[in-house]
């Protein structure tokens, strides 16, 4: 019985911690890094309907700017729950597959819950620079840190510095 009351009074105490906010915003804009959980809205909308992209924005001197992007494709409003700081990470590799440059690496993020609507249409969309890359083949992964592995809403892009 003692086992049950304290199970009882955990849960209570977790389920009591939530901050209570709520913020919607048309369309969610951002350049930081920052895993997001995704969770279905009370509608029964589903993670499966958001649309990631990765394409690259602009190349001067040697810098290459590309911009992340998850869209909410369906018609109802996705609730998204942040866990920390970081929405989003990044892997650049070369031609070989070794990794030379990863979003979050050396970066502290907030531990803060942050929960957000993001509604039907909107989007969530993040800037990404990288510099000074040699002359070679390249490829960039961007994804949401919403799912439960890194492989959720990844986006693959190849590119070529000559």
């Amino acid at each position: 019985m003692k086992k049950v009351m304290m199970s009882f009074l955990c849960l209570f105490v977790l389920a009591a911690c939530g901050n209570g906010q709520n913020n919607s915003n048309k369309a969610i804009e951002g350049n930081g890094g920052e895993p997001v959980n995704v969770q279905p809205d009370k509608k029964g909308v589903t993670e499966g309907r958001l649309k990631p992209s990765l394409v690259e924005t602009k190349r001067e001197d040697n810098t290459y700017n590309f911009e992340y992007t998850v869209e909410n494709q369906t018609d109802k409003s996705i609730h998204l729950t942040f866990n920390s700081g970081q929405k989003f990470d990044y892997i650049l590799r070369n031609e070989a597959g070794e990794i030379l440059k990863r979003g979050s690496e050396g970066k502290f993020f907030t531990q803060a819950i942050i929960e957000q609507d993001l509604e039907a249409g909107a989007r969530l969309s993040f800037d990404i620079q990288l510099k000074d890359l040699a002359p070679g083949n390249y490829r960039l992964e961007a994804w949401l840190t919403a799912g439960s592995e890194e492989t959720d809403y990844k986006e693959l892009l190849k590119f070529t510095i000559e």
